[in-house]
């Protein structure tokens, strides 16, 4: 493979992270009339195929997500209220997109070092979104984390599908994943 065919290939692995970026709100509080946009990921896969002669950049991690690829399937294709299921289904695929998105761009020691650093920021900043858009809940053994929460003004986001603020499964994952 020429210099010339690397150079788009690196363009093309850069643009899916961006994209992915830019539809991640999309992917967080899915809505119906928006999923078209996600064929883009699969289109630029096609160029990438092209170009480089493989969709994505091998990793050991491929079969476990190629079965939770094919549970996602099943999941689409059996779910009879998708609007209930749709933020489940969105937030899993773009947890496999972002992976093989990121794993493509982190090929030096250096870009590793600022990936694991822009990963670090990131997942704070989201962690404290999550936090302050979570809605108030009473649960015994964490009273006393919702009374420090109840005292931090809360914010609307102005988000498509997100009046009842994140779900409590996706920030304590997202605090989970960060923190340790």
């Amino acid at each position: 493979m020429g210099t010339e065919e690397r150079k788009v290939i690196r363009w093309l692995d850069w643009l899916q992270f961006i994209i992915l970026a830019a539809l991640s709100p999309l992917f967080i509080f899915p809505e119906p009339k928006y999923l078209w946009l996600l064929a883009i990921i699969p289109i630029l896969w096609l160029f990438r195929l092209i170009i480089a002669k493989k969709f994505l950049v091998r990793t050991p991690l491929d079969l476990p997500l190629m079965l939770l690829f094919v549970a996602l399937v099943m999941t689409g294709i059996r779910a009879t209220e998708l609007q209930h299921n749709l933020p489940k289904i969105a937030g899993l695929l773009l947890g496999i997109l972002m992976f093989y998105a990121i794993v493509t761009l982190l090929k030096t020691e250096s870009l590793l070092k600022w990936g694991s650093i822009l990963f670090l920021f990131g997942g704070s900043g989201f962690a404290v979104i999550g936090v302050l858009g979570m809605p108030t809940f009473k649960v015994k053994h964490l009273d006393f984390l919702m009374a420090i929460k109840d005292n931090i003004p809360s914010i609307d986001f102005k988000l498509p599908g997100a009046e009842a603020g994140f779900s409590t499964n996706a920030v304590g994952g997202t605090l989970l994943l960060v923190v340790p």
